[in-house]
């Protein structure tokens, strides 16, 4: 697997988590929510929501599977549904 330099983030993960942050946005506004309506009802901060939706990490223990309670292919299915 590639790797960014000085060790960090791997260059596929860091794709994957770049298009699952379009993912979210994509449902969250077709869903018309707000960043704060996400976060309220997921248990987090805006700034966790931001920071998914921009394809970065978050804090460690925390991850948009167990943030949003939802499994990817169910996330997928949604958007092309509301598509």
């Amino acid at each position: 697997m590639a790797r960014s330099p000085a060790g960090s983030t791997p260059i596929p993960v860091r794709s994957a988590m770049h298009r699952l942050g379009e993912h979210i946005t994509t449902w969250r506004k077709l869903r018309q929510l707000t960043v704060a309506q996400v976060a309220d009802r997921a248990g987090v901060t805006k700034k966790t929501v931001v920071t998914l939706e921009a394809g970065d990490n978050v804090a460690s223990g925390t991850d948009a599977v167990t943030t949003f309670g939802l499994p990817l292919v169910a996330l997928d299915e949604q958007i092309r549904r509301a598509a």
